[in-house]
């Protein structure tokens, strides 16, 4: 499951992961949400803010399981959290842009992107976890919050 995002990670890293996770609602800044298939948890779906290239932008980040991989469950969960995201960045002084940052090697979540409506500005070199001085060969890929527009490109369609 971390093979595209710096492998495995010690229990201390997971646990000091999760309770970041947990403090995002308080801070306005972000939420990490689960993933349900009927009543099991098959992954998560996060946003949150950070700088990038000298602007402030909403980040996101997913993963859903193996076994449940293939079946649209992300982009399902995608199309919902771009519409959670829409809704915050209406907000004053809020991010206008939600960026996602797979690696390059990671097609099926550069096709998801794609497929989301993310524009693909390039290939970037991205600090992964923030603060850890890790970085990640990505693509990024941004979405323009103000645009409601759904997507409408197919697979392999990139603007």
């Amino acid at each position: 499951m971390r093979h595209h995002v710096g492998g495995p990670e010690s229990e201390e890293e997971l646990l000091a992961r999760h309770r970041r996770y947990l403090a995002m609602p308080e801070t306005g800044r972000g939420c990490m949400f689960a993933v349900l298939l009927g009543d099991e948890m098959v992954g998560s779906i996060a946003y949150h803010q950070r700088d990038w290239q000298e602007e402030r932008i909403y980040e996101t980040g997913w993963n859903v399981l193996p076994p449940y991989q293939g079946r649209g469950i992300a982009a399902a969960a995608g199309t919902a959290l771009i519409a959670v995201v829409r809704e915050a960045a209406g907000q004053p002084d809020r991010p206008r842009h939600l960026h996602a940052f797979p690696s390059v090697e990671n097609a099926p979540s550069n096709a998801l992107c794609n497929r989301l409506g993310f524009t693909l500005l390039g290939a970037c070199d991205f600090e992964y976890p923030v603060g850890s001085g890790t970085l990640m060969h990505s693509n990024d890929w941004r979405l323009d919050l103000a645009d409601s527009a759904p997507p409408s490109r197919g697979h392999g369609e990139t603007r």
